[in-house]
């Protein structure tokens, strides 16, 4: 089994990041072949306010 974790730096627009990842990105993992699941988890923690985790 294999793991993706992808880190992005902070947005500046996070409504037109997240628009853009979930209606673009995120439907190309139905494609992947015996993909069992793709879960998306966004961290808002004041020590990383720069980063905008998508995991």
């Amino acid at each position: 089994m294999a793991k993706l974790i992808a880190l992005y730096k902070h947005p500046e627009d996070k409504a037109a990041f997240d628009e853009h990842y979930f209606n673009v990105h995120a439907p190309i993992t139905e494609k992947i072949p015996g993909l069992k699941e793709m879960k998306v988890t966004k961290l808002q923690v004041r020590q990383w306010e720069k980063i905008h985790l998508t995991i």
